[in-house]
This record gives C-alpha cells, structure tokens and sequence, in this order.
C-alpha cells in the first residue's frame, strides 16, 4: 500500500476544520486549537520506521537484483542521436520553449488585469488580488515552507 508521508491538508473547506498529519506538522504548521491531528507521537514514530524499513528493503532489492549493474551495461551503448534527428529535436524543444512562453506572457497579462479588476471593485480596504497567482506556491518552494492553511491564506 501507500503511506501518505506528508500533506498539508490546505483545501480543506473552512468549515470542516484545519487538520495536520502529525504533531511536528501540526507545529509547523500553526495548527489552530480547533485543527485535529490524524496521527499521535508513537502513530508517527511507528510511520517513520515503517518508511526507513520499506526504503531499506527496496535498497537491497535493487542491489542484490544486479539491476543498477545491468542499467550501466546498457548506458555504455547508448549513442546520441545523429545530426538531422538531433536539429529536429532541438527545433521541437525551441518551439515549445517559446509556447510555453507565449503562454506565461498571456497569463501575466490576464493576472495583472484580473488583479486590477478585483482591486477596482473592492476597494482600497480588501487585499483579494493583491498578489500574483501561484504566489504560495511559490513561496513553499523558494523558502521550504510546509503546506498550510496560513500559507494559503496569503493567497
């Protein structure tokens, strides 16, 4: 099975509650008084050693398989391709480069009005539409931060 070994629990809907996967998490986390828990110390100390012991077997699986022997035998006849299938395929990655571009040009320019419209309608006093889309994420990716509702909340 799988072992759900983190989650921030940050779409719940409000009224459901605030909820953490651990302690720790809930730290982290600032849980409010009125979040829940799914897992106690020992339900979480008995998680990690269940993680450390599924890591440690796959580890001797792999090596005593002699798989990562036989990936490297293959490695050693991998060739690149030749030149006209590498020109077409740096022309694919060329292309898709300035899609994707295009695309994150027309996104910016749809947020910032977006923005601007929230902004105009609710006033001075509201903050909604303040920040760009994705901000959070953002933020939880450049600082580590762990997913939670107050990180949510600056969205």
């Amino acid at each position: 099975g799988l072992l759900l070994r983190t989650a921030g629990f940050s779409r719940l809907d409000e009224r459901a509650g605030c909820c953490a996967m651990d302690p720790q998490q809930a730290r982290e986390v600032m849980l409010p008084s009125n979040g829940f828990v799914l897992m106690d110390e020992k339900a979480a100390t008995a998680s990690t050693d269940f993680v450390r012991a599924v890591e440690m077997d796959m580890d001797l699986q792999w090596t005593q398989s002699k798989e990562a022997e036989s990936w490297r035998s293959k490695l050693r006849f991998l060739r690149p391709p030749s030149g006209d299938v590498m020109e077409e395929l740096r022309a694919m990655k060329e292309k898709a480069l300035k899609e994707n571009a295009d695309l994150r040009v027309s996104q910016d320019a749809r947020d910032s009005k977006r923005r601007e419209a929230q902004l105009a309608s609710l006033g001075e006093k509201s903050h909604v539409g303040l920040l760009p889309r994705r901000f959070a994420a953002a933020c939880m990716v450049r600082f580590r931060l762990v997913p939670g509702w107050r990180l949510n909340n600056i969205q």
